[in-house]
């Protein structure tokens, strides 16, 4: 998501940047997982799983604010794929991947549906950088090297 300072000035403090999105995403997908909550400076969890890590990028005039929902992901791959992280937050508490994450209980379709609403995203977006968009597919992300290595 690309977020505007001159519309949020306030998202200019990246802790309120973490808040405002993560609580804005937590209302949108109430409804789904009413026991959705906000964990470390930028995860969401059920039960003390991880079901969503997130991270930003500040611009000048925007920031860009990214991450994951997990949802029917196969989970028994997580720890072929993921290494240890370098540093965890306080509630991992020294748990494997399998152990610490989790998926959303929830459709691709539902989630981006309850999304898109709650951020009034629902108009296609109908200027974009296709051809790097399209390079970057081809190039990089549709390469198994890419999406099987181990991050």
């Amino acid at each position: 998501m690309v977020l505007s300072y001159e519309l949020r000035p306030a998202l200019r403090s990246i802790d309120e940047a973490h808040r405002e999105v993560l609580s804005t995403t937590i209302r949108a997908l109430r409804p789904l997982v009413p026991e959705l909550a906000r964990r470390g400076t930028s995860d969401l969890v059920i039960g003390g799983r991880k079901v969503s890590g997130n991270s930003l990028r500040c611009k000048r005039r925007h920031l860009l604010y990214h991450g994951t929902l997990l949802y029917s992901f196969p989970l028994e791959l997580i720890g072929d794929l993921l290494a240890e992280p370098p540093r965890a937050p306080d509630y991992r508490a020294g748990r494997p991947h399998a152990g610490f994450v989790a998926n959303l209980p929830a459709s691709g379709i539902d989630l981006r549906a309850a999304l898109a609403t709650t951020w009034q995203a629902e108009e296609p977006m109908l200027e974009w950088p296709r051809a790097l968009t399209e390079e970057l597919t081809r190039e990089k992300y549709s390469r198994e090297e890419w999406n099987w290595r181990k991050c």
